[in-house]
């Protein structure tokens, strides 16, 4: 959020109150979302998807929606909730993006 005020604030002239920015810059947040923050505001790179991925995982699960995991396998449950996000193509659709696109398409 204060990224994108003083955006607003930089770029359109928006006023935005000092005491607001540096009451978000001096916030608190979860690894996921700082993590996801860096990657969204930097050229894309290798495994990137995984972690804005990771950042909104973490949120769904916070209000109990984290997905489904393999019986007996809690760690299946962010591949999973991955594969159900991107929908059809599967493990191949996560593997392609979360190594950049560079799987070739099968013949």
């Amino acid at each position: 959020m204060e990224t994108a005020l003083t955006f607003l604030g930089e770029r359109f002239g928006v006023a935005v109150p000092e005491a607001a920015l540096t009451r978000l810059r001096d916030a608190r947040r979860p690894l996921s979302e700082r993590i996801a923050h860096r990657v969204l505001v930097r050229p894309p790179a290798h495994g990137a998807l995984a972690a804005v991925f990771w950042d909104r995982y973490h949120r769904m699960r916070t209000v109990g929606d984290g997905g489904d995991e393999l019986p007996g396998m809690p760690l299946t449950r962010f591949p999973r909730y991955m594969v159900d996000s991107l929908g059809p193509g599967g493990a191949r659709e996560v593997l392609r993006k979360a190594i950049g696109g560079s799987l070739p398409d099968p013949a």
